[in-house]
């Protein structure tokens, strides 16, 4: 029995390191692939995303929850017959049910802010407190059919933070901080990293690490597209000398060292994604997925954010640089749903106006082409509202009341009809 049972261990490793090892396109994989339909600039930790056969999982205060599209039921992903799931009030029963995430993360003020779910082949992810120092940080997996959630790896101790991650082709990528004391100093180190979940025994490695001299402001900001790895760093360089130390902490404010790299996967290299003859105010601030390429849309810190600047299109690795859009306003940015390309632009002035400004969305068809321009509606406190736009038929997000109800509204997209419009949210769900 012991010969059969390592047999079939090696079997398997085998064959997982055969599928890991296979080349894939570099083209968006359904079921495989990191969803950037559902990220935006405001939303980097995704609370929905698409399965098979028209399911939606849907992430919200503590659990994970499935719908079948047009059926509009929200369903806790557990399938235990005594579970009580969102509406169990014994903490142990609800870490017990198969749909719910490790609940310490509701003692923060904004439990849900930095809690995403990642679907990859027949599971869903979770980092719970993915963005806090803690004693224990756990990777879990659910299977769409609730009947399970496991463990698949643990990190431990508190001299590190994952900022972010995203799960793309069966790889875990994250954006890991590590504090270590050098000299009496505390300093960081700032790593991506992967974890493949094709092996029977995971190890993260390291793709890339920052330089030691950079005081990192944002890091990581993954994303992922065919055999491709994309993550921005925007940190300030320190003080050449030691005249007014003490004055900005020793960092020189107008140095800024902001820098997007890709990586490829398949060849293990990367490199920074670069627009030729640029100013060294003009920096690369992330990139969008369009037609197989990658949207540039540079920014100079020099120049207000309605002013314009061109928007270039590249190969995957950043190669074949072109210019794509004139005299775009800098301050915007694009989201694509693999149909249709939308601009987004709210900018303003003043940060009171900025508020309240619903902005304009501006659709562009393959053939760049304006198909619609459409307005979105405010929240309740008068913000704009800022969401992904999810796939070609609809996109779905979540919402709360003020007396702690939610619910989840959906767009049901008429592009082409709405010709500057506020477009409608439909309510399908309250709980």
């Amino acid at each position: 029995m012991r010969r059969i049972k390592t047999y079939l261990i090696i079997v398997n490793l085998i064959f997982l390191t055969g599928c890991a090892n296979k080349a894939m396109p570099d083209t968006y994989v359904e079921n495989y692939d990191y969803q950037y339909r559902q990220w935006s600039d405001s939303i980097a930790f995704p609370k929905v995303q698409q399965g098979s056969d028209n399911i939606v999982y849907i992430y919200k205060n503590g659990f994970i929850y499935f719908m079948e599209e047009g059926n509009d039921v929200l369903v806790p992903l557990c399938n235990k017959v005594d579970c009580l799931h969102d509406r169990e009030t014994d903490q142990q029963k609800i870490k017990e049910c198969n749909a719910s995430v490790d609940l310490e993360e509701l003692a923060n003020i904004n439990p849900d802010k930095d809690i995403a779910i990642a679907k990859c082949g027949d599971y869903l992810y979770c980092i719970p407190l993915s963005c806090y120092e803690t004693d224990e940080r756990i990777l879990y997996r659910y299977a769409l059919d609730g009947t399970a959630k496991d463990v698949v790896y643990k990190w431990d101790g508190k001299s590190s933070i994952i900022v972010n991650w995203i799960i793309h082709r069966n790889n875990l990528y994250y954006a890991e901080k590590r504090y270590y004391e050098e000299d009496e100093e505390i300093k960081v180190e700032c790593t991506i990293k992967r974890l493949s979940l094709n092996t029977f025994f995971h190890r993260p490695e390291t793709v890339y690490t920052a330089e030691e001299n950079l005081r990192v402001l944002t890091w990581g900001n993954l994303q992922a597209y065919g055999n491709y790895v994309y993550f921005e760093i925007i940190s300030m360089l320190p003080k050449e000398g030691d005249s007014q130390k003490e004055e900005n902490n020793g960092y020189d404010y107008d140095r800024l060292y902001n820098k997007t790299f890709v990586y490829d996967i398949q060849a293990d290299k990367i490199e920074e994604l670069q627009i030729p003859d640029m100013p060294k105010s003009v920096h690369v601030l992330g990139v969008q997925f369009w037609q197989d390429q990658i949207i540039l849309d540079p920014y100079d810190d020099e120049k207000r954010g309605d002013e314009p600047m061109p928007v270039y299109i590249a190969d995957l690795d950043g190669s074949n640089l072109k210019v794509l859009l004139e005299d775009v306003p800098q301050a915007g940015y694009f989201l694509s749903d693999g149909e249709y390309l939308y601009f987004f632009d709210d900018w303003m002035e003043d940060i009171d106006d900025w508020l309240r400004n619903p902005g304009k969305y501006v659709v562009y068809d393959k053939d760049m082409q304006i198909v619609d321009t459409f307005m979105t509606p405010l929240n309740e406190n008068g913000r704009a509202q800022r969401f992904p736009v999810g796939d070609r038929n609809r996109m779905y997000f979540t919402y709360e009341k003020e007396d702690g109800t939610w619910g989840v509204k959906c767009w049901e997209k008429k592009i082409g009809e709405y010709r500057g419009k506020t477009i409608t949210l439909t309510e399908i769900m309250d709980r």
